[in-house]
This record gives structure tokens, C-alpha cells and sequence, in this order.
């Protein structure tokens, strides 16, 4: 059915017939009617704003965007300091490292590991960077996430840094929502949407895997799984707390979110915090910034007020939390990290 000729007035779908939906077409978002969708919207948009005006200030964006002195923010990872950089010699992007002494100096001798342009070509495919997960305990390996044209599901696939090459019988994971990252060397926690029956109707994984070395991820064993209506699950884990601990967070919608704590055998223990707070965790302690007026331990706490107490007290039965910040008439939270 060519593009123009979709009703865009109809008031389908009706809370009487939700699924009696005109649209459905715009969910294939590489389809043909999409496509030609968006070019009518773009060029609509770029007839009514893209005057000269418009033209001056993108290409001075792209400008600064290009510009080599910018400063590269980077992640330490061991002895490294990791940064991906774009810019117009390089417009998917280079995933490099140095060590500190090198990050100090004047001009850096980044050492380059992955040049994304390059991968692109090579594979024929339309790559763009969505992220990486070091091994910690070794710091030698990383999971990467490569994403077909942008789009939030990914692959994943291992990369040896001493080599800078993709590990030949590594993990790879094919396309799908969600991700993995690290257990140990041999294991990674799969939090992904791959697999008949494994995405919620949101399209994110409904399961966390324990996925082993040279296993299909078909066949790793399901640690925690929610319910198809939830929106999705995400896994961790920490190993900086004296021992293995899992984390998975499960969120019912973008406000709505519980946490649950395991290991390898599973998930054990859900936290006490009402659902609509933000919560964090780190080591063994815990904050929590409610998005409601919360009372706790017979306190009224307001919202975005920043509490906090120790996990091990909590999971004890403790409601003793401590105030670590709250708002007021002339003071707003930005973030809490």
C-alpha cells in the first residue's frame, strides 16, 4: 500500500479494540511505507526550518563536533584510560586506549584497537558502536556491542585486546535486544531478548541467562525470568562486595523498578524499596531517591530526597535510613551517582 495513502486521521485503535490498529505498519521500521513516510515528513520539516540559518549553524556543529582538541573523555579500565572518538576522518568511530602518563601529555599516543569504519567496510555491514564490557579480573578481553544502523538491538561479540581481534570461537551473540556482560572469563549474564519466548511485549529481554564459553545461548540456563507484561530485566554483577553477587534489575515501566540479588544459582531476594524509587547500588550500600512522598521507619520522606543505608542492614530488616540530601524551595536534584 503505497505511503500516502494511509488514513493518518483515523482515531483507531479504541479502548473497545486496542488492537484494531491502522499503524502497525510504521512498527516495520526498514519497510517500504515507513520509509517513504519518514521522507515525506523530512522533507516537510526541512522545507519549513532548513533555511540558511539552519545550514550555518550544522555546519558549525559539525565544526566543533570535528574539531581534534575536543577534550576525550575516557573510562580507566586497569592501567588503561579508554575514549571512542568520532570525527570527520573517522565517522563511525575509533575505540582506543593509552596509558595515564599518555592521557597527560599534550597529544596523546592513543593506541587504536577497533576503527569502526574500517570493520564497516570490511564486513559489509552498517556498524555503529553501542558499547563495550571489559573483563575486570584480567582487564585482556572486552564484550562488544555493534549495532546495525543504530538500532537498539544489537550483536555481541568477544574481542581480545592484546590482539585487538575478535576471539575466533568467542562469545558472539547474534542480533537482538538487550546484551551480556561479564561473570568470569568463561561465563558471561545474558540479558537479552534472543530466543523464541525470551522478549517482553516492550521487545526487551524477559529472562538473565547464565551463558557458558562454547555453549549455544539457546541453552543457557535461566537465572531469573518476569513476567511478558513487564517491560524488561537487566543482570550484573559485582564482584567487589567480598563475594559473587547478582543483581537484576527488573523494571515494570521507566519509573516502576524492582531489584533482586542472587547468584549462580539464582535469584534469592528482593529489596525492600517502593517501586517508583530510583535506586542504586554499590558495594554494600544502597540509595534510594523516591519519586512519591515516602514514609520509612515513621519518617515522611519528600520526593527526591537521597537516602541511604547499608545493605547488609537492610536485608537484616533495618528501615534506618540516612538523609543524605532533600530538596527544598530554592534547591532541585540534578542526579544522584
Amino acid at each position: 500500500m503505497p505511503a500516502a495513502s494511509h488514513a493518518y486521521g483515523d482515531p483507531r485503535p479504541t479502548l473497545k479494540s486496542p488492537d484494531d490498529d491502522p499503524y502497525l505498519w510504521l512498527k516495520e521500521v526498514d519497510g517500504p511505507d515507513a520509509l517513504a513516510w519518514v521522507e515525506v515528513r523530512s522533507a516537510e520539516t526541512l522545507s519549513l526550518y532548513g533555511d540558511a540559518d539552519f545550514r550555518r549553524d550544522r555546519d558549525i556543529i559539525q565544526r566543533l563536533l570535528d574539531r581534534p582538541d575536543r577534550i576525550p573523555f575516557a573510562q580507566r579500565y586497569g592501567a588503561w584510560l579508554y575514549n571512542f572518538w568520532k570525527d570527520a576522518e573517522h565517522p563511525r568511530g575509533v575505540w582506543r586506549r593509552v596509558g595515564e602518563a599518555g592521557y597527560r601529555a599534550a597529544i596523546p599516543d592513543w593506541e587504536t584497537l577497533l576503527d569502526l569504519d574500517t570493520l564497516a567496510a570490511t564486513e559489509g555491514e552498517d556498524w555503529v558502536w553501542a558499547g563495550a564490557a571489559i573483563l575486570k579480573s584480567d582487564f585482556d578481553r572486552a564484550l562488544l556491542r555493534l549495532s546495525r544502523g543504530g538500532k537498539d538491538a544489537a550483536v555481541v561479540r568477544e574481542f581480545d585486546l592484546g590482539t585487538r581481534a575478535f576471539v575466533v570461537d568467542g562469545f558472539d551473540l547474534p542480533e537482538a535486544k538487550g546484551g551480556a556482560t561479564w561473570l568470569d572469563r568463561d561465563s558471561v549474564i545474558l540479558s537479552s531478548a534472543l530466543g523464541p519466548g525470551m522478549a517482553t511485549r516492550s521487545g526487551y529481554a524477559r529472562t538473565v541467562r547464565l551463558w557458558s564459553r562454547g555453549t549455544d545461548p539457546l541453552d543457557a540456563p535461566v537465572l531469573f525470568e518476569a513476567a511478558e507484561g513487564s517491560m524488561g530485566v537487566w543482570g550484573s554483577c559485582d564482584h567487589q562486595t567480598g563475594s559473587e553477587r547478582l543483581t537484576v534489575v527488573e523494571r515494570f515501566g521507566f519509573f516502576d523498578t524492582a531489584i533482586h540479588l542472587g547468584d549462580r544459582a539464582g535469584m534469592r531476594v528482593r529489596l525492600d524499596h517502593p517501586s517508583h524509587a530510583e535506586v542504586q547500588l554499590h558495594r554494600n550500600h544502597l540509595s534510594v531517591r523516591p519519586r512519591q512522598p515516602w514514609t520509612v521507619g515513621g519518617v515522611e520522606h519528600a520526593v527526591d530526597t537521597v537516602l541511604t543505608v547499608a545493605l547488609p542492614e537492610l536485608l537484616a530488616g533495618s528501615r534506618e535510613f540516612s538523609v543524605l540530601w532533600q530538596p527544598d524551595e530554592r534547591h532541585a536534584l540534578q542526579g544522584v551517582f
